[in-house]
């Protein structure tokens, strides 16, 4: 295998958070006046807990990343054409080489990041080449990124008000029938969730349905 050839479709390495969003894009009080419930609740932690699932669950169907979220992966060699797997993009944190073992700053000017495409792709520019230095070994190129839109919930704009709705539908859901599932996870189970969390998971996944 060499050292530069166009990235696959297949994820070789999952996606770490490194910084985790400050807020979740509903609020545990949106939550309950949806669920009318009383501000007084003695369940605050519980649905709190439900609320992050509920988000995180979208954001593994969808890689649509609505609020922002710092990431880090890792790959074995270098790609002319690199696609990250998280969307929208927001800034580029590192893009580093493994160096007789220490990671190294790749030079910004061999290469520049289109996010015209729903997924961000670093793209090596026409005529330019990436370092030949860089160490055989697994895991020698490292990628730290920021994806996602907002920081705080009430800097959502009206046309993301579909995924809270979807967020609020699958919160509703699990509160509704919490203690009701058995330990597997299969597509039967996937179809009894709501069908506004569905249609917003369909609307913002940009492979293949993943709830069919």
């Amino acid at each position: 295998m060499g050292l530069f050839k166009i990235d696959s479709e297949l994820r070789s390495y999952v996606y770490d958070i490194t910084d985790s969003p400050v807020e979740l894009p509903i609020t545990l009080e949106e939550v309950k006046e949806f669920l009318k419930l009383s501000s007084d609740t003695n369940e605050d932690a519980v649905i709190s807990i439900m609320i992050a699932s509920a988000y995180n669950l979208f954001v593994e169907a969808t890689d649509f990343i609505l609020m922002k979220t710092g990431y880090r992966v890792y790959a074995d060699c270098f790609y002319n054409i690199k696609k990250l797997y998280k969307y929208p993009f927001s800034s580029l944190s590192s893009y580093k080489y493994l160096k007789e073992g220490v990671f190294t700053d790749v030079d910004s000017s061999l290469y520049y990041i289109d996010t015209a495409s729903s997924a961000p792709v670093i793209i090596l520019k026409a005529g330019a080449s990436y370092p030949t230095d860089v160490d055989v070994i697994s895991q020698s190129i490292l990628i730290e990124f920021v994806a996602g839109k907002f920081e705080a919930a009430v800097e959502i704009t009206s046309n993301y008000f579909d995924i809270k709705l979807g967020l609020l539908a699958l919160v509703a859901f699990l509160y509704e029938n919490r203690g009701d599932c058995d330990s597997s996870f299969s597509s039967s189970a996937i179809s009894l969730l709501p069908e506004a969390f569905k249609l917003v998971v369909g609307k913002y996944n940009k492979n293949l349905m993943w709830f069919l």
